[in-house]
């Protein structure tokens, strides 16, 4: 039997699997730019992303770590080392937030589990 963390291990690998998808099926736009530009442009917006910034877009993030993934170029986490502990101390915030609000609670715990259920779905149906 699959565990929860199997299933929830499973679920961010397929969900990261589609955006790779996406991206490829939208031309992928970081095709042409050098690794390095590629890598630098990682870094950027993972502090844009720690800092909160309005410049910071999540459709930015997803496509470089997806021309990442295609290249196969490890992200350099050792150079945003300093970011985990800002985003660890948003997510704590707002996760804290949805644990003391019993109804922002239900909303999320159902949404995980909607996801969870259509990846059960989606893995059980025949390949052609």
């Amino acid at each position: 039997m699959i565990d929860r963390r199997d299933e929830l291990e499973a679920l961010l690998k397929h969900e990261r699997l589609q955006k790779v998808q996406n991206y490829t099926a939208r031309g992928r736009r970081f095709q042409l730019l050098p690794d390095t530009d590629l890598v630098n442009f990682w870094v950027l917006t993972m502090n844009l992303w720690a800092n909160g910034s309005g410049e910071f877009k999540s459709q930015d993030l997803d496509d470089c770590q997806s021309e990442m993934m295609l290249r196969r170029i490890d992200p350099p986490f050792d150079r945003v080392s300093h970011v985990w502990e800002r985003v660890a101390q948003r997510a704590e915030f707002h996760l804290n937030l949805i644990d003391n609000d019993p109804k922002a609670r239900a909303v999320a715990e159902a949404l995980l589990e909607e996801q969870l259920k259509s990846l059960r779905q989606q893995v059980g149906r025949p390949k052609h």
